[in-house]
């Protein structure tokens, strides 16, 4: 026997919308099975004679969407088994946000059913109708239901379809938020081709207040100006702009991420400026050139075909939430900082050692980038190998180790040996910043403040000498001048 499933589309609504073909097969004597009876032609269809089942007792038993569809699959196989050749209608087209009609096509040579697709008209092409629009030119389609924003597309028309409920109505404003600015122009479209057609033209931000909402309800979003994107995503579109090879910026075209390191560690800078300044303007305009760099970087990437942005978001919040079990319900709760970051390093670590090909990416050490300013490697390498055991068992020795080291350097220096004073200048330098981290002090944090102290003095001495020249006074006149700057400015 014959097993055979004739998939066909009821339209977007009244039945002058079905074809001939679909008309014939609809009353061609053949089980019929509807998805759903809820569609403006099934009045129409009964009115003709024509027999059929839904599945709309299902919708009220399942627990969520894909086990729904799964069990109307289910059952169409074992109906195809039982009966030969049935019909499967569909509301719209059948290739048009119908997951039940991909599963039939994914799985009918396993089956042994022969799935068989007929033409029909789309909900798309009365909604594109309804208002005015030809999309020769591009368009998006979209299905409500488990939209994501990474499938939205501003440089096009987009079409979200299913939006049969206000709660679903709400999951789309939620998500065309995250992207665009609440009074984005927007235009929602009910009964599409329908005597009753309804059009109206509305702010993003009222899109879940609108209490004509049905099943026959799809959004139309126009492309619009880049003002209307979220401000994340208009940043994104200023750098898309930036490296477009019609029209974009002959600088920006030719950056790579090498070219572009120098501003990543410059930027990160001015920030950590900003920051001692307190001074949040400050802070506030230099966070936004650091960002530039982490969207410049993603971009060229992308344009490369490595990554994108949204790879980047997605790979720090899952390391976030891998990383703080206490926070998500995966692990058990911590007091203390201390224990949070014994956790941090212990998942860290089991991270590296799974992503390891061989011996050596399971050092200890692996993990820290080479080109980290040098003092906060130092800091950072002290910390590791201390972690696991190597270190003084009390401070004496590491302050007898700074004695021997500057001990070094000093015979280096009396040797007037260039090459030795090099080498041991960097010994002497690495046992300080361990020194730091025995008493829990930012080496780093720590020079800085010098380099402003030193700053501060200093300019105070330009002050006070009114326009003469430095270059001009006495060793004793330095002493003088830089002790009442101390004084004065601390």
């Amino acid at each position: 026997m014959t097993r055979r499933i004739d998939v066909v589309g009821l339209g977007p609504g009244p039945a002058r919308f079905l074809t001939l073909e679909t008309r014939d097969l609809l009353m061609a004597g053949n089980p019929v099975y509807l998805r759903t009876a809820v569609h403006p032609t099934v009045l129409e269809l009964q009115a003709w004679g024509c027999t059929f089942t839904s599945f709309d007792s299902f919708y009220e038993q399942a627990a969520n969407f894909d086990s729904l569809y799964q069990r109307i699959v289910g059952q169409l196989w074992s109906e195809a088994e039982a009966q030969g050749q049935i019909v499967y209608a569909v509301p719209g087209h059948p290739l048009v946000a119908e997951s039940t009609v991909q599963q039939l096509l994914a799985a009918a040579e396993q089956q042994g059913v022969e799935v068989v697709l007929h033409t029909a008209v789309s909900c798309v092409d009365v909604v594109l109708e309804a208002v005015g629009v030809d999309p020769s030119n591009g368009l998006v389609i979209l299905d409500a239901l488990g939209l994501e924003p990474n499938q939205l597309d501003f440089r096009k028309p987009q079409l979200i379809t299913q939006i049969y409920s206000l709660p679903v109505a709400s999951e789309v404003k939620l998500t065309l938020l995250e992207r665009l600015d609440p009074e984005t122009e927007i235009v929602l479209v009910r009964a599409a081709g329908c005597e009753d057609q309804q059009v109206e033209t509305l702010p993003l931000e009222d899109l879940d207040r609108v209490d004509w909402i049905d099943h026959l309800t799809t959004l139309y979003l126009p492309v619009g100006g880049p003002e209307t994107l979220a401000p994340l995503e208009y940043l994104r579109w200023v750098v898309a702009r930036l490296r477009d090879p019609e029209g974009g910026c002959p600088w920006d075209l030719k950056q790579t991420p090498q070219s572009l390191r120098k501003y990543v560690l410059e930027e990160a800078y001015e920030v950590v400026d900003a920051i001692e300044q307190e001074d949040p303007d400050a802070i506030c305009e230099e966070l936004g050139d650091l960002l530039l760099q982490v969207y410049l970087q993603s971009q060229v990437a992308q344009d490369e075909g490595d990554f994108e942005l949204d790879e980047v978001a997605l790979g720090i919040a899952e390391k976030l939430i891998y990383r703080h079990p206490h926070v998500f319900g995966q692990g058990p709760e911590l007091a203390t900082p201390e224990e949070v970051k014994q956790q941090w390093e212990e998942l860290k670590a089991q991270e590296k050692a799974a992503k390891a090909l061989d011996s050596e990416a399971v050092s200890v050490l692996s993990d820290l980038p080479a080109a980290l300013p040098s003092l906060s490697l130092a800091e950072k390498i002290g910390k590791k190998v201390a972690h696991v055991g190597f270190d003084w068992p009390e401070r004496a020795g590491v302050l007898a180790k700074i004695a021997e080291e500057y001990a070094e350097l000093l015979e280096a220096c009396e040797q007037d040996e260039p090459e030795a004073i090099f080498h041991e200048l960097g010994d002497v330098m690495f046992t300080l910043v361990n020194l730091a981290r025995w008493y829990k002090l930012d080496p780093e944090d720590a020079l800085r403040q010098t380099n402003a102290r030193f700053r501060r003095r200093f300019q105070a001495m330009e002050r006070e000498l009114d326009g003469r020249s430095l270059k001009d006074l006495s060793i004793k006149e330095w002493d003088q001048l830089w002790n009442r700057a101390k004084e004065q400015v601390g």
